[in-house]
């Protein structure tokens, strides 16, 4: 029964995390970006905020081990 079980279980977490179920063909992706594909809507949002991000990060100008206490200390050093 315990081995009935753990199958299910693991087959449960494979379905919940998969990746491949909600995925384009490779000939589908190929025809969207030969046809001038626009990133619109939620996708072209979370494009602009992640960009965003970045740039504060790579102009922060802090080393890694300062960690969030360093970039917010009022004496900037």
């Amino acid at each position: 029964m315990k081995e009935q079980d753990s199958k299910k279980f693991t087959e449960i977490l494979r379905n919940a995390f998969s990746v491949s179920e909600d995925t384009a063909s490779n000939r589908v992706i190929r025809t969207r970006l030969q046809d001038a594909g626009k990133v619109t809507g939620t996708n072209m949002c979370m494009m602009v905020c992640a960009n965003i991000i970045a740039c504060i990060g790579l102009n922060s100008g802090q080393s890694a081990d300062r960690g969030a206490a360093g970039f917010f200390a009022a004496d900037g050093i």
